[in-house]
């Protein structure tokens, strides 16, 4: 299979540039790591992953911590190696799944485009961890193209242990390529396309999954996440609600509508070509196809979902599902009447309009709440200065609760956690050197009339929020 190594080349720069944009978002999360606090302060960044499962994860910011390095002293070496290691996974994925050779550039680039992606892309504090969960998956995927041997069942299962104890929804994207090279074998029948090749990115997934149950069982978090499976049941009604919302509406704002009803319309096509040619030929290519649909799109929702306390899907756990949503698009695209494949590049072009249309809307409001909290501090610090003098000992507390007023839109304010909500009158002043995670017993006892309310006891100055 031959690429157009020229579009493949701009599919790349165009996936950087769009994460790029985002480098400097602070929000809550990122304020947390801004002036090296994830690597000197109590709580390092390896201990988060840590909390959350990520082994492989937690190693590698174990790693970094002990180097001493300050993390956003090199975030333009983890965008370009997140940028990269997104479109070698979307590269290894198309190649594994078989798609043209002239879909593949569309395909890197409507992945790192998708409104899923984009809520990644806010959280600039793990770009080295996501690269490790996608440079593990690529390689998982090559690994399975090329060996698809006995040792190659090692290596993959190797592989999809990091991807799944790096960031847990990248696994999934093992599953989707299964998936879709099965939908793919069983709509041609190509006898070039091996059953066995099929199945072993799903096994080393399996494997990589009772190896990862194995550690948490015998060695449990004292402060991880409620991650059990006896909330399967509770979560699993919202789990199938949710699948049908996803393929009609989507997760606004991070999709379009227009977008998501693109994916749908290209997943119904796909199921009505596979089930013809069940329909006509009925062998084992096309069972096994119309089982590998089913499944796919029961796992679109992302399985990870069920296993927390409660059911709260994020816009970042759908990112594997992302590969199979554009995967169905270009598969059927490649499949479509003659007399239609004369205009599909117009309406990919069309297609990614709408993609690249919507990202910028969406930086926009991203970095709007940002302005926001900047504003907010201003105005703050203005009010503190108007009653005393601000010295490196003045000591800071910030009562606030997600129901905020500085908070706009589904984007939540840095104001909004006990963990950043101090940190970003450090990071846009300067002037808070020390501060505490929570405003001291006896202050804050009602909510403020305005947007916040100023009050002092001893040596601290208490911020108070709704």
């Amino acid at each position: 299979m031959k690429i157009n190594k020229l579009h493949t080349f701009a599919s790349v720069i165009s996936v950087l540039a769009i994460m790029y944009m985002y480098i400097d978002f602070l929000g809550q999360d990122n304020v947390r790591v801004m002036y090296n606090d994830i690597f000197f302060s109590d709580f390092p960044g390896w201990v988060g992953q840590l909390d959350n499962y990520r082994y492989s994860a937690a190693a590698f910011a174990y790693v970094l911590f002990k180097t001493g390095i300050p993390y956003y002293d090199m975030i333009y070496v983890w965008v370009i190696l997140f940028g990269l290691s997104l479109a070698w996974a979307s590269y290894e994925f198309a190649r594994f799944c078989r798609f043209p050779a002239s879909t593949v550039p569309f395909f890197i680039f409507i992945v790192a485009a998708n409104g899923y992606m984009s809520d990644m892309y806010l959280f600039s504090m793990v770009f080295n961890i996501y690269a490790l969960a996608y440079s593990a998956v690529a390689l998982c995927l090559r690994v399975c193209r090329k060996m698809p041997n006995t040792i190659g069942y090692l290596i993959a299962t190797i592989l999809a242990f990091i991807a799944l104890t790096s960031y847990q929804p990248t696994a999934l994207i093992l599953l989707f390529a299964s998936a879709l090279y099965a939908i793919h074998m069983g709509i041609t029948s190509n006898n070039r396309m091996s059953l066995r090749e099929a199945f072993i990115p799903v096994i080393a997934f399996i494997i990589s999954v009772l190896v990862f149950i194995s550690i948490k069982e015998a060695f449990p978090l004292q402060t991880g996440r409620d991650a059990s499976f006896h909330n399967i049941i509770g979560n699993l009604p919202h789990y199938i609600r949710f699948i049908p919302t996803m393929l009609l509406k989507g997760m606004s704002p991070y999709t379009t509508r227009y977008e998501v009803l693109v994916y749908t319309f290209a997943i119904i096509c796909m199921s009505g070509m596979l089930l013809w040619h069940f329909a006509k030929h009925r062998n084992i290519l096309t069972i096994l196809g119309v089982v590998a649909l089913i499944c796919g799109i029961l796992i679109i929702a992302s399985p990870f979902s069920l296993f927390p306390s409660g059911f709260w899907p994020s816009p970042r756990q759908m990112s594997g599902s992302v590969f199979f949503l554009a995967g169905s698009v270009v598969l059927v695209s490649a499949y479509l009447p003659k007399r239609v494949i004369s205009i599909t590049p117009y309406l990919a072009v069309a297609f990614i309009t709408i993609l690249i249309t919507h990202q910028a809307k969406f930086f926009a409001v991203m970095k709007g709440q940002d302005e926001r909290d900047a504003l907010a501090v201003a105005m703050i610090i203005n009010e503190i200065r108007a009653t005393g003098d601000i010295s490196p000992s003045t000591k800071l507390a910030v009562s606030s609760t997600i129901h905020n007023d500085i908070r706009s839109g589904n984007r939540l304010s840095a104001f909004d956690t006990t963990w950043s909500n101090m940190e970003i009158f450090r990071i846009l002043t300067g002037d808070f050197i020390k501060g505490t995670d929570s405003a001291p017993e006896g202050t804050c006892l009602t909510p403020p009339e305005s947007y916040w309310r100023i009050e002092k006891t001893n040596d601290m100055i208490v911020v108070c929020m709704k």
